[in-house]
């Protein structure tokens, strides 16, 4: 069974159930209700959820043991809300619902990746005028792999990234906001030094990676050290996730579509397969140098299509709605203020 986890008011814990319609029902204010099916299951999940807005790491840790817990309550949920009256499951229309970004916690971390699509690489090298191929930028990115090159990226503030239906609003003054799809990819499982063939996952997310271009443009720097990456990468409103987690067995998160739109018109198009640094990899390589945690999450970086790489034209103008789509996983709308 998928299931679709959300964050909502005031980073509440929600699944999405099919019962006349898409609904969002409260998980820990549902669990007394739930209880009355089943109390084991219902105590297993409060103690792994005992606060409305907790994080969800000790559900990811336990996932083997809660897995069952959980699809016990969204059929319990289903039928319960498809006969009604709901006699104490708390649950609204999901779109009545302002849902926040669904990240298990605010204290885990978020990794991304970047410049980690030959297309994208390729295209940004022949604007700068320096014209290769993605077919060469690839071969060079394994050719460098195997002679043990480090793929490249930046972290993300939790805190700052916002959720399906929110404004983004770009720092006073910003001329060149691009936009960035990308996959979100929560870690099942953490650890040390691990291989690539040890690294598993537990959910999937569509991410948009806005981005601040001001400095890459020509325009005005942000300030002369590492804060100009550090904020043109992590501003108020300046990402966006959701609008659930998709958690399900066996994820292939390498063979996930991707699409962008922007006012309904198609800017990206890609597949996480050709990722040069697969999420595997980049996890191993992440895990030299932290104890990454059930719950990180490692995005995959972005294709062709952007503003960067495919000119000025492109750039989002306030009023633009950007749409991210990730096949079978959910669409991420976001509007530009004004």
């Amino acid at each position: 069974m998928t299931v679709r986890m959300v964050r909502f008011q005031g980073w509440r814990t929600g699944l999405v159930v099919e019962a006349g319609g898409e609904r969002v029902v409260d998980l820990v204010a549902s669990l007394p209700a739930f209880a009355r099916e089943r109390p084991a299951e219902a105590d297993l999940l409060r103690s792994l959820l005992p606060a409305p807005e907790g994080g969800w790491e000790p559900l990811v840790r336990a996932w083997a043991e809660a897995r069952v817990a959980v699809e016990d309550f969204l059929n319990a949920a289903a039928g319960a809300l498809e006969a009604g009256p709901t006699e104490g499951w708390v649950a609204h229309d999901l779109d009545q619902v302002a849902l926040e970004a669904p990240l298990p916690s605010r204290e885990l971390r978020i990794f991304a990746a970047g410049g980690n699509f030959a297309d994208h690489v390729a295209r940004i090298q022949a604007r700068r005028g320096e014209p290769v191929t993605a077919e060469e930028v690839a071969h060079r990115a394994q050719e460098e792999k195997r002679a043990g090159a480090p793929p490249w990226g930046f972290l993300v503030v939790p805190g700052l990234v916002r959720g399906d239906g929110a404004t983004v609003e770009p720092p006073r003054g910003t001329r060149y906001l691009d936009y960035e799809a990308e996959v979100a990819a929560v870690l099942a499982e953490g650890g040390r030094d691990l291989s690539p063939e040890q690294v598993r996952f537990w959910a999937v997310a569509p991410f948009n990676d806005l981005s601040l271009r001001d400095g890459q443009e020509g325009g005005e720097a942000i300030d002369r050290g590492h804060y100009t990456w550090a904020l043109s990468k992590n501003f108020e409103s300046g990402k966006s996730c959701g609008p659930w987690l998709t958690v399900a067995d066996r994820l292939a998160v390498d063979r996930l579509e991707v699409r962008c739109h922007v006012n309904g018109a198609l800017r990206q198009e890609f597949s996480t397969a050709a990722m040069l640094y697969s999420f595997d990899e980049l996890a191993a390589f992440l895990s030299r140098f932290v104890e990454l945690r059930p719950g990180d999450v490692i995005t995959s970086g972005t294709g062709a299509g952007t503003a960067l790489d495919s000119g000025r034209d492109r750039y989002l103008r306030p009023g633009d709605l950007v749409e991210v789509e990730v096949s079978g996983f959910g669409r991420l709308r976001n509007r530009v203020a004004g």
